[in-house]
């Protein structure tokens, strides 16, 4: 045996078991802190807590289920469900799920971080959601109203007497060469008159006067 085997040989009896098991003792440890850091991280948030922003999906959708609630109140079922009360059922809603409330650091964006609250300021951003979107409908619905056209209401239009008769234009009113007889034993007048008869719906059948009346037969007599 040369005396460089020798020597290490010699270096391998002196290192005694507990120190080799102290040397891996500390290499798991530190793998463990490792291993716990990182759960810890991951752990930061969970499925069942809620974040109170109408820009996070789950926090909208069931805030837009109440608005919908709210907005028919005009229902008779359910007269008096205010702004309070839907709140408050969203409120122990998401308090049973276990979760933590969290808020925006940043209320215009998702990327700001978050930050707990306790039950009261959740309570109150749930409440001041309710109350801002119900007074956002109601001045657009007053707007909607108020741009509106009314519609005026056509009056029906006048019925014409059947006796009433349109006065004939000024040319039909100027002197012939030929003179007219206003007499219904008269053809030409009678011809005229009948057309005018059947405008105003009377009967065609008209007093012949070239018959005399009871009245000229008595005179005669």
């Amino acid at each position: 045996m040369s005396s460089k085997e020798g020597d290490n040989e010699a270096a391998v009896k002196s290192q005694s078991p507990s120190s080799l098991g102290k040397k891996d003792d500390d290499n798991g440890s530190a793998s463990s802190k490792t291993s716990n850091t990182s759960d810890s991280e991951d752990d930061s948030t969970s499925a069942s807590d809620i974040v109170l922003s109408l820009r996070d999906p789950t926090y909208l959708h069931v805030m837009q289920q109440y608005f919908k609630k709210l907005g028919s109140r005009s229902n008779p079922n359910n007269p008096d469900f205010t702004e309070a009360i839907a709140a408050k059922e969203v409120f122990d809603m998401f308090k049973n799920k276990n979760g933590k409330f969290l808020k925006l650091k940043n209320p215009y964006s998702m990327e700001g971080g978050l930050i707990e609250v306790d039950d009261d300021d959740a309570m109150d951003k749930i409440q001041h959601d309710m109350n801002r979107r119900m007074e956002s409908a109601k001045r657009w619905m007053e707007s909607k109203k108020s741009k509106t056209p009314v519609k005026k209401e056509k009056s029906p239009p006048k019925k014409k007497s059947p006796s009433t008769i349109p006065k004939p234009a000024a040319s039909a009113r100027k002197q012939t060469n030929s003179p007219i007889i206003l007499s219904l034993t008269d053809p030409t007048y009678k011809e005229v008159m009948h057309k005018y008869f059947k405008k105003m719906g009377l009967k065609s059948k008209v007093i012949d006067e070239s018959k005399p009346t009871e009245a000229e037969e008595a005179k005669e007599v």
